[in-house]
């Protein structure tokens, strides 16, 4: 009768172990989803008719914090293609 009390106890706290997990992980996910939500609003503000010249570009790509790159290479292989920094 003790193993069988013993034997619940394990289970009930790998359960509650499992749970406490699942719900960090779930809060680390939705907060995740809302920083990318946040980012899509704030790419959708910019607007391509706003943009005169390539100044203003340069400024907006700044603000972004996009880089500049050199050379663009590429890696071909199966069917598909990815593109190396």
């Amino acid at each position: 009768m003790r193993k069988a009390y013993g034997f619940t106890f394990i289970i009930m706290l790998v359960l509650a172990f499992t749970w406490v997990f699942q719900a960090n992980r779930l809060s680390q996910v939705s907060e995740d989803l809302s920083d990318a939500q946040q980012r899509m609003v704030q790419l959708k503000r910019i607007e391509i008719a706003e943009i005169n010249d390539f100044k203003d570009i340069e400024q907006i790509a700044d603000s972004l914090a996009f880089e500049k790159i050199e050379t663009v290479q590429y890696i071909e292989g199966s069917g598909s293609t990815a593109l190396l920094k």
